[in-house]
């Protein structure tokens, strides 16, 4: 199986380019984009996606190392309104940004449940039923895009409990329902525990729909992104259901070297290394798991 990490990470070592050695140099095999930013000047227009696009392609081919998955934007959306000027002006971001995403070549895109930056912690003026309607309603808006380009759209679960369509079971139904190649599931495993699910059950909640992950660990309370191990999560769960649900994709980190880049080099070199020795450990514990199994 396949081991990736958010490439933002490797900010540190310079450009896109260095970057990208760097992370092919530690061994990662796959990136994860982010295009969440929608103040970013990348979303201004067509042209400055692919500005922004083409440096990364060019590295992702240069080292080998596929970019398996993009963040879509989630950023500051209410300056309309109606909530129908506003929906219009998400999916323009978002049709933006699964345009970036097949510049790229990535094959999967993740996106957030629809709702107010924060809703997950305080209720608002959302509502539970409304984050799931709205969701819904914007994934088949987007799915013939999706289509056009060969990418997967991935719902993720968010943390906290305001909305039944922050947790994995609920999103399973609901892509079950709409029952498109180009749709699956990306499992956030620190969103998990702070929804006090265990991260094996989840895995198994999301099933054979389950495309990516967001790799990380936390005290069950607070979005840390801790490194795996480092938290409240069973990670021994998590491998024996990434086994039992056939799982084929990478095990993506959302934690790790960033935190290190202000530390002498020798220990932030080391650092780097244990993140791959605990992302690689948690995929050959799952083929070792998938192969005993047969």
């Amino acid at each position: 199986m396949r081991i990736g990490i958010c490439r933002g990470m490797a900010r540190y070592a310079g450009d896109v380019d260095a970057q990208y050695a760097r992370l092919k140099e530690l061994g990662f095999d796959t990136t994860d984009e982010s295009l969440c930013e929608t103040e970013m000047p990348y979303y201004a227009s067509r042209e400055a996606m692919e500005d922004h696009c083409k440096p990364i392609r060019e590295a992702s081919e240069k080292y080998g190392i596929e970019v398996f998955q993009v963040h879509a934007s989630y950023g500051v959306w209410y300056e309309k309104e109606t909530w129908d000027e506003t929906y219009a002006g998400i999916l323009d971001i978002l049709r933006l940004g699964l345009y970036g995403a097949h510049l790229m070549g990535a094959k999967n895109y993740v996106l957030h449940p629809l709702c107010e930056s924060g809703f997950w912690y305080e209720r608002t003026f959302f509502t539970g039923d409304q984050v799931k309607e709205r969701t819904i309603q914007c994934v088949k808006d987007l799915l013939p895009d999706c289509e056009k380009y060969g990418i997967c759209l991935c719902i993720e679960n968010l943390p906290g409990k305001n909305a039944d369509f922050f947790f994995p079971a609920v999103i399973a139904e609901a892509v079950g329902e709409i029952d498109s190649p180009y749709l699956g599931i990306c499992l956030d495993t620190g969103h998990a525990a702070i929804n006090g699910l265990d991260l094996g059950d989840a895995v198994r909640d999301c099933g054979k729909y389950l495309r990516c992950l967001h790799t990380h660990d936390n005290n069950a309370s607070e979005d840390q992104h801790d490194l795996p191990y480092y938290g409240s999560i069973n990670w021994d769960n998590f491998t024996d259901a990434l086994a039992e649900v056939g799982y084929t994709g990478s095990v993506s980190l959302e934690a790790g070297i960033s935190h290190s880049r202000i530390l002498p080099v020798h220990i932030r070199e080391e650092m780097e290394r244990l993140c791959v020795m605990i992302v690689r450990h948690l995929a050959d514990e799952a083929e070792r798991k998938k192969a005993a199994a047969k």
